[in-house]
């Protein structure tokens, strides 16, 4: 392995050294090497990307290396790792942040945490999450959350102030602050950051309510009919499964969401009913269920929503909404 990661891996990326990684140690280093503008010199000597191959020997390598040689072959491993992740480029980005995973399954903490990496890889994967423009954005999005919350949960001790600061991170500044305000007409990274949120929201467990204002408006959206626009089935459901692990961890917070909530979930269920088609037939019904499935996670946490709104639905128009809550107790 070791002759391997010298003479066929590390070799089409010694002239293009990362700037923030020592070569000898595979330790952060405190500032760039060749200074401010060394980073310009890594873009510019990128002679691995005459390397087809190269990404596959690395993913190889991450995949048979034991979890006790990674203290011996640790400066051969991050540097290739370093500069997938760190590159300009989207496609090269995205097999970084797998690589990335890989890593993660088999890397001691002990080893991210003394070398100071863990804190460089968190920095590059929370550059990865601002490539909103690209073809393969969704892509990106989608593989770079679930990591970003493996190396966090990884990294720092469960319950800790760190641990909360990095998810709560991820979550109100990169989902929130960044992917939902900058690419809220870009329905493909939209839903691949929907999808990526119910074990982020589970890992905050009740820190999640500091952002409801935010995460409940944004997950309703979808449900909510808009005249000649049509919303994707896939981007309903994953929001409502999205919902749904909100209203179980900020239950003591859903009396005041309730209304909002289920007003949004009637209109979901009457446009549906409204607009009957044979096409998707199957992505309908998988709709329905996970709309009478919010209902029910909903009953739980606020059984008064049985016999008021639930109760005014059915004596509304007790065939339209009785596929919908009737039974529900």
């Amino acid at each position: 392995m070791l002759q391997l990661l010298e003479q066929n891996v590390n070799h089409p990326f010694r002239s293009s050294l990362h700037p923030l990684l020592n070569p000898t140690t595979g330790r952060k280093l405190s500032r760039p090497a060749g200074g401010p503008m060394g980073s310009q010199d890594f873009y510019e000597t990128q002679t691995w990307k005459d390397y087809p191959a190269a990404a596959n020997l690395v993913f190889w390598c991450l995949r048979h290396i034991k979890s006790q040689d990674y203290g011996r072959l640790w400066y051969l491993v991050i540097p290739p790792i370093m500069t997938f992740l760190d590159d300009y480029q989207v496609p090269y980005k995205l097999k970084g942040v797998k690589m990335v995973e890989e890593l993660l399954q088999h890397v001691p903490r002990e080893i991210l945490k003394r070398t100071g990496v863990d804190g460089l890889i968190l920095t590059s994967l929370n550059n990865c999450l601002a490539q909103l423009d690209d073809v393969k954005s969704p892509q990106l999005i989608q593989a770079t959350i679930p990591v970003s919350l493996s190396l966090s949960l990884i990294t720092t001790t469960p319950g800790s102030p760190a641990q909360f600061d990095q998810l709560c991170a991820l979550l109100g500044e990169r989902i929130i602050g960044t992917i939902w305000l900058y690419s809220y007409n870009k329905l493909g990274v939209v839903q691949a950051s929907v999808d990526s949120l119910p074990p982020l929201l589970s890992a905050l467990g009740l820190g999640s309510s500091r952002y409801l204002k935010a995460l409940i408006p944004q997950l309703l959206h979808p449900l909510i009919p808009v005249p000649f626009t049509l919303s994707p089935f896939e981007l309903q459901i994953s929001s409502l499964r999205a919902l749904t692990m909100i209203i179980h961890e900020c239950s003591y917070r859903m009396l005041q969401w309730k209304g909002t909530i289920i007003d949004a979930i009637s209109r979901c269920w009457i446009n549906l009913t409204d607009t009957q088609s044979t096409d998707d037939s199957s992505r309908r019904e998988e709709l329905k269920k996970q709309l009478r499935s919010t209902c029910e996670t909903l009953a739980k946490v606020c059984p008064t929503i049985i016999e008021e709104e639930f109760r005014r639905l059915l004596v509304a128009n007790h065939e339209m909404f009785h596929d919908l809550v009737a039974g529900i107790a």
